[in-house]
C-alpha cells in the first residue's frame, strides 16, 4: 500500500479539550449516562489501551450541572498536569466520556485522521518533554498544537491501525481470559473446602505454614548492585496475581547486600505503603526474585505453593479490614496481623490433589501473560517502523497474522 505521506501539525488533526471540575457531591455513582474518568482510572487493568471502565459515572443532568462537555468515542485522553503527566500514559475512550480537569482530550478530526491510527501516532511523543514547570509540570494546548507527525493517506492509516490494533486486541482477550481463569481458580479453592470434611481440616496461624522473609533495597549509589538479571519487586509491580513484570532489576551481588531472594513459588504480600489504603496486594513469584522492604515473602513450608497463593488472595479483604482497624494507620500492616492470620488446610495428600487443579489454571494464566508480553514487544517494535514508513504495511500484516 503506497501513497504520499505529509507532515502535519497536531492542531490540524485534532481539537484539544481540557476536562471539567468534578465536584465531590457528584462523585461515587456506579452507573449513569457517562463515565467520569479520573487520572487514576487509567490504572485499571481493563483500561490499559482503551477506557472501558470507570470508578465514577454521571447522569445527563449531572453533566449539565457540572457544565461538562463529553468527549466523543475515539478521543485520546491523557494527564495534563502533575506527576501523572511524566508517566506519559495515553488511553482512547470507547464511548462518550467526561474527564476531570487534571486530564485533556485530543479529539481527532475524522476527515483528516483515522481515530485508531491517531492513538498510535500520539504514542510516539513523550508529552513530559514539552511540559512547562518543574515541581508541577503541566501541558498547554499551544505546546501540543505545534507538534508534528507524518501522516499517510487515510486508507494506509486504517491498515496500520488494524495491524497494531490486532495485537492490542489479542492482549485484551488474554486479559479477559485470565480474569475468567482467576475467578474459576478462586471459586474452586473455596468450593473444595466446603466439600472437605471439617474433621480433616487443620486451622493454624499463617506463621505455622510458611517461612517469612523480609526484603530491602540495595544501595542506589553502588552501580554494581543494579541492572542485573534478577527482578526486584516492589508493590507497584504487584498489580496481578503474578509478580512477573517490573521496572527494576538487580545483580547477584545485591543479594545479601540490602535485598534477598524470594524463591520461585513464594507468595509476596505488600505490608507497607499508602497503597494499603486501597487493599492488600498479593502476588506469586513465578521465578526467583528479589524484593524491597515494603513486601514480605511467604515461602511455603507445610502447604502447597498454589494453595498458599489462593489462600492469601482469599484473605485480602480480611487483612485489609484488620489493617484499617489496627490503629497503625493505613500505610502499614504489622507483622503480628499478617502472621496471626488463620489458614485452614486439608491433609497434605488432599492439598496435592487440589493443587493439581489450581496449578493447571494458574499455569494457563502465566502462559497468557507471557504471550501478552511478547505481543506488546512486537507492537512496540512495529509501531515506530510503521509510523515512519520504514516498514511496508504488507510485510507487517504477514508478521501479525502468525501471532494475533
Amino acid at each position: 500500500m503506497e501513497g504520499e505521506w505529509t507532515t502535519v501539525r497536531l492542531a490540524d488533526l485534532c481539537e484539544f479539550r481540557a476536562g471539567s471540575v468534578f465536584k465531590p457531591e457528584y462523585q461515587g455513582q456506579s452507573a449513569g449516562a457517562y463515565p467520569f474518568v479520573k487520572v487514576s482510572d487509567m490504572n485499571l487493568p481493563e483500561n490499559s489501551v482503551r477506557i472501558q471502565a470507570a470508578n465514577n459515572w454521571v447522569s445527563e443532568s449531572d453533566v449539565r450541572a457540572l457544565k461538562a462537555k463529553p468527549l466523543q468515542q475515539g478521543t485520546v485522553v491523557f494527564a495534563k498536569i502533575g506527576e501523572a503527566l511524566r508517566q506519559n500514559r495515553l488511553r482512547q475512550v470507547v464511548r462518550d466520556t467526561v474527564i476531570d480537569n487534571n486530564m485533556m482530550g485530543a479529539i481527532p478530526r475524522r476527515e483528516r485522521v483515522d481515530p485508531a491510527f491517531f492513538y498510535y501516532a500520539l504514542a510516539q511523543f513523550n508529552f513530559a518533554d514539552i511540559a512547562h514547570g518543574t515541581a508541577l509540570p503541566y501541558l498547554t494546548v499551544a505546546s501540543l498544537s505545534t507538534l508534528e507527525l507524518a501522516c499517510p493517506p487515510l486508507a494506509e492509516q486504517r491498515a496500520i491501525a488494524r495491524i497494531l490494533g490486532a495485537l492490542d486486541d489479542k492482549i485484551e482477550l488474554n486479559r479477559k481470559m485470565n480474569a475468567t481463569l482467576e475467578a474459576m481458580a478462586r471459586a474452586l479453592f473455596k468450593s473444595w473446602f466446603v466439600q472437605e470434611p471439617e474433621a480433616d481440616r487443620k486451622t493454624a496461624p499463617l506463621a505455622e505454614w510458611v517461612d517469612v522473609l523480609s526484603g530491602g533495597t540495595p544501595s542506589k549509589s553502588n552501580a554494581a548492585f543494579w541492572g542485573g538479571p534478577l527482578k526486584w519487586i516492589s508493590p507497584k509491580a504487584m498489580t496481578s496475581i503474578h509478580a512477573d513484570e517490573c521496572d527494576d532489576h538487580v545483580s547477584g551481588q545485591a543479594v545479601g547486600n540490602g535485598t534477598r531472594i524470594a524463591p520461585k513459588g513464594s507468595t509476596l504480600v505488600m505490608v507497607r505503603g499508602m497503597g494499603l489504603h486501597d487493599g492488600v496486594r498479593v502476588s506469586q513469584a513465578r521465578e526467583d526474585v528479589t524484593f524491597n522492604q515494603d513486601v514480605k515473602a511467604l515461602v511455603p513450608r507445610t502447604i502447597e505453593a498454589d494453595l498458599l497463593l489462593f489462600a492469601m488472595l482469599d484473605a485480602q479483604e480480611e487483612l485489609h479490614r484488620r489493617v484499617e482497624t489496627s490503629g497503625h494507620g493505613t500505610g502499614k500492616m504489622p507483622s503480628e496481623i499478617l502472621l496471626a492470620h488463620p489458614i485452614t488446610m486439608p491433609p497434605r495428600d488432599v492439598q496435592r490433589e487440589l493443587a493439581l487443579h489450581l496449578s493447571a489454571l494458574n499455569d494457563r494464566i502465566a502462559g497468557n501473560r507471557s504471550e501478552s508480553r511478547s505481543l506488546a514487544r512486537m507492537r512496540d517494535d512495529l509501531l515506530p517502523r510503521l509510523l515512519s514508513g520504514e516498514l511496508p504495511v504488507d510485510q507487517a500484516e504477514c508478521a501479525v497474522e502468525d501471532v494475533a
